[in-house]
């Protein structure tokens, strides 16, 4: 029997349960769902909002921001935050105006890419980006494996490679089930990254731990704190047998920011509404949160303290647990 032709005539769509299974069968694996009955695509907030959030915070606000306050001082440190939130902004800006000027489709940066300077130079671009992000993966694996060693006051190589590879197997295997499970673990993430937050604020108000370097809020401190110190540092005199080589504005610099977001471009509603409006929000509350710290640390930090003690975050905070799990976030998502 002939298929009947539809008003336009052209045949309908098969709509029989045995084609559908028969699409399945024939699509490529790695554009396949797995765990899910259809592609789940996302707004503002699941889908920019909370990956930017996730990747912009980590080791450097919870682990590396005291020693930038130490080294830098408060109003360099300010001057940073300020610098980098306008090179992200020109980033942002810039994935913007391509958004608006183009159809979005899936592939996320590299899509973005190879749209502007071409499919060749494109790919050569999204190569090298692709093998960056594997790089980088492993490397934060391997830092959120110290950090839950240090959990158990451990500094056994072989029990952070075994947390490390363990890491990786989980991560691919929650990518491998499709990116609603990667967004349902971000938007788990988050909520430990806000409870950190939190934390760290709470605990400015009411801890003082002066045999660590942390004293009440002070104006005081934070004057004394306000100017650079780039020059070597003994930090013998505070517990640490090690020597803190000569810096510069440019090298704290170096150790600042990071912003991703239109990687999930293919998998939003409305990329078009969702990118600029995710991707602003997530600048803004990062920016805001960042001037806090800065400002937390540096009227609270003794200078040799802030610039020797990697962990003195976590000196100013009430539920240490809370703080570390927040503090890895990035490690985890990276």
């Amino acid at each position: 029997m002939a298929t009947p032709a539809t008003t336009t005539g052209e045949p309908p769509e098969p709509d029989s349960l045995y084609a559908h299974e028969t699409r399945e069968e024939n699509m490529p694996w790695w554009q396949r769902n797995f765990l899910l009955n259809q592609p789940v695509l996302f707004g503002t907030w699941d889908g920019v909002f909370t990956t930017v959030m996730v990747n912009i915070f980590g080791i450097i606000v919870f682990l590396r921001m005291g020693w930038i306050v130490g080294t830098a001082g408060v109003a360099n440190a300010i001057l940073l935050l300020a610098f980098c939130t306008a090179l992200a902004l020109i980033t942002v800006f810039s994935a913007i105006g391509i958004v608006e000027r183009c159809q979005i489709q899936s592939g996320g940066i590299y899509f973005l890419v190879s749209h502007v300077l071409g499919g060749r130079l494109g790919g050569a671009v999204g190569l090298i980006y692709a093998l960056g992000q594997a790089v980088a993966t492993g490397l934060v694996a391997v830092g959120f494996a110290e950090s839950v060693a240090h959990l158990f006051d451990s500094e056994s190589r072989t029990l952070t490679k075994v947390i490390a590879i363990a890491t990786l197997a989980l991560l691919t295997a929650i990518n491998t089930a499709g990116v609603s499970w990667v967004v349902r673990l971000q938007l788990l993430l988050l909520g430990f990254l806000a409870l950190a937050v939190v934390d760290f604020l709470l605990g400015a108000l009411f801890t003082s731990d002066p045999s660590h370097g942390i004293s009440r809020f002070s104006y005081a401190r934070l004057r004394e704190n306000a100017e650079p110190m780039y020059q070597q540092v003994n930090c013998t005199p505070v517990g640490f047998e090690r020597i803190i080589p000569e810096q510069s504005f440019f090298t704290v610099f170096g150790h600042f920011w990071r912003c991703l977001g239109v990687n999930m471009s293919g998998d939003l509603k409305d990329p078009h509404k969702s990118i600029p409006l995710g991707e602003l929000s997530a600048v803004g509350v990062s920016s805001s949160v960042c001037f806090l710290f800065i400002m937390i640390l540096g009227a609270t930090g003794d200078r040799l303290s802030l610039i020797c003690d990697n962990l003195i975050s976590e000196k100013v905070i009430l539920i240490f647990i809370i703080f570390i799990a927040g503090g890895d976030i990035y490690d985890n998502e990276a």
